[in-house]
């Protein structure tokens, strides 16, 4: 009778080891199992931990896993990609190596995470199957993770939530759900993903169990217009809604681009139905590269470009937006808009302001500064702001002589990159500037 106990014990841990890929090959590897109880009679084993194979494509994505991880170390999880890795981010901690900084410290398997990776990887995340499907929102807007080993189907997630729910976009990318918009790029949320949510009020999504299966996930490609430059997209974005009765004036294969005031694309979208409203999606600045802003900075004015490929022509889009979204042209954070007339004008590249000439020395400092202004400048708003887009300094400028040197202090900063932007009613200009201890 003992034998035979034995005998049916061996043969299901043999089938629960052929039901789960690579377990038997990697088990040691991992170094990580969880006990498990098998059968009514209460028999103990430990079951081996599973491979969840992350693709994370260079630059800027999210990235979550439907497992909880053999070792929650941040440290150890990103240990295999550590030379690729940037910055990883949740809505409030930052673990970026280069600086030696981890707020982060532990994962948590319940909220989703921004990252950029210098180069093309693969993650090798060890974990057992999350047993937590539930995922608490915040009002206002959240990071969420992908808590299903399958493909989700995106309206059916987060419909049940409502008028609560508002927008959900994807991360580094033009995907977005924005049902009052009739706008629907992002069909589905896919496994090793995070995206950005925004929801009125606190609430809570519930995955559905999935069926595990190998899934490779990319990005939405951004398309690419060889008249513009190329388009870097990263997690501070503007989401721009452009309904089908603005659209009589555009064609298909038209394509819309969204510069900031140096003449930048920061955005750009290939029209493929004029019938039908479309999502446009503005990048902001990427915070951790060098001091050159390749981005839209917090408060600045965006302007519109189309260019029709069928006869080779530019024009700008004088645009009107409706008051309805509080956002209206200029760029913010995470901002909404929506674009209800376009009229376009014949231009050429060279029709667009110069903004302001300032630089700043020393750069990097450690919060006493020198701002020289190229050029005489009245009445002007100065404003430093985060890398988070928030703005943490304002202050009134008037430049009556070129080459002006005006001293500032910077010193009760944190640590970190900040933008200093200097505007007023005509011209604009903006400069990274790092502060250390």
């Amino acid at each position: 009778m003992k034998t035979q106990s034995i005998l049916q014990l061996v043969l299901m841990i043999i089938l629960f080891y052929l039901a789960i890929p690579h377990a038997e090959a990697q088990f040691f590897h991992s170094g990580g199992y969880q006990e498990g109880v098998l059968g009514s009679g209460g028999d103990h084993i430990l079951i081996p931990a599973q491979e969840h194979s992350i693709t994370i494509p260079q630059g800027w994505s999210g990235i979550s896993s439907y497992l909880d991880p053999v070792n929650d170390n941040v440290d150890i999880l990103f240990e295999p990609v550590e030379t690729s890795l940037v910055i990883l981010m949740d809505m409030d901690k930052v673990y970026w190596p280069a600086m030696n900084i981890n707020t982060i410290v532990t994962w948590n398997t319940q909220v989703g995470y921004i990252i950029k990776m210098n180069n093309l990887v693969t993650l090798p995340f060890w974990g057992f199957p999350t047993s937590n499907h539930n995922v608490s929102l915040n009002g206002g807007w959240n990071v969420i993770p992908v808590l299903s080993a399958s493909s989700v189907i995106t309206s059916g997630l987060l419909d049940p939530l409502g008028d609560t729910f508002i927008i959900i976009k994807e991360i580094a990318g033009n995907g977005l759900y924005w049902p009052a918009m009739l706008i629907n790029t992002l069909p589905e949320l896919n496994p090793g993903k995070a995206y950005q949510v925004l929801v009125t009020d606190d609430c809570t999504i519930t995955y559905p169990p999935g069926i595990r299966k190998e899934f490779i996930s990319n990005n939405s490609s951004i398309p690419v217009n060889q008249s513009w430059n190329e388009v870097f997209p990263t997690p501070v974005s503007h989401t721009i809604a452009i309904n089908a009765d603005a659209m009589t004036d555009l064609e298909s294969n038209d394509f819309i681009g969204i510069f900031n005031l140096s003449g930048s694309c920061a955005g750009v979208y290939e029209i493929n139905d004029i019938q039908t409203p479309i999502g446009l999606t503005a990048y902001g600045d990427d915070f951790t590269t060098s001091l050159e802003v390749e981005g839209m900075t917090e408060g600045e004015l965006m302007t519109f470009r189309l260019y029709r490929p069928a006869i080779k022509q530019e024009f700008i889009m004088k645009v009107d937006f409706s008051p309805d979204l509080p956002d209206a042209g200029t760029f913010q954070t995470n901002g909404l808009s929506l674009i209800t007339g376009i009229t376009l004008e014949s231009t050429s590249i060279e029709n667009f302001i110069p903004g302001i000439d300032f630089s700043i020395y020393p750069n990097p400092s450690k919060g006493d500064i020198i701002i020289v202004f190229r050029y005489p400048v009245q009445n002007a708003d100065l404003s430093v702001y985060d890398m988070h887009g928030q703005m943490v300094r304002h202050e009134k400028v008037n430049v009556k002589q070129q080459s002006n040197h005006n001293r500032f202090y910077l010193g009760t900063f944190s640590p970190g990159l900040y933008i200093v932007q200097v505007k007023n009613s005509e011209i604009f200009d903006y400069s990274k500037i790092i502060i250390t201890k």
